[in-house]
């Protein structure tokens, strides 16, 4: 895989982390605040037929939701790890990365063949981006230290003759 030797050519990957872990913290987090704000003010809904009730439909709400929590906790992950240095648990971020990048992917290639617009296109790709970038540069700081880790260990090995 392609590692990258800096974020956007001014910052280091520590640095690029850390905004990388910020921005998605903030992202996450107003998503799911947007998916409360939906649910809280939803005008679907179901009337049981015996009882007259009505239920609001917040079912995809609540899994959006739960969803951009994890995202949320997922980024923390993300800035403690870099923030102190732990290549586990950058492994830990990317790990839960698959989820969110897999969902993203499974949406815009059901809209690609349900014949999509040129806005919607834009809506499912843009977010996209930024979130493989980050992924990219929590993966050369993860490489770099791990290997570093390595050097490191093999350095501290003391031969004498």
């Amino acid at each position: 895989m392609a590692t990258l030797d800096a974020c956007c050519y001014f910052f280091s990957l520590r640095t690029g982390c850390c905004i990388g872990g910020l921005w998605l913290s903030f992202y996450y987090g107003l998503l799911a605040y947007f998916m409360y704000y939906q649910m809280k003010h939803s005008k679907r809904a179901d009337i049981h037929a015996t009882s007259r009730e009505i239920e609001k439909e917040t079912i995809g709400f609540w899994v959006l939701g739960i969803s951009f929590i994890v995202m949320t906790s997922a980024a923390l992950i993300l800035l403690y790890g870099t923030l102190m240095k732990k290549y586990v648990f950058l492994f830990m971020f990317l790990l839960i990365q698959i989820v969110p990048l897999s969902v993203e992917f499974f949406y815009l290639f059901t809209a690609i063949l349900y014949g999509i617009e040129t806005e919607t296109f834009f809506m499912y790709v843009l977010p996209l981006i930024p979130l493989i970038y980050i992924d990219m540069v929590a993966y050369s700081y993860f490489y770099e230290l791990r290997s570093r880790k390595k050097l490191r260990s093999v350095s501290e090995i003391h031969i004498e003759y």
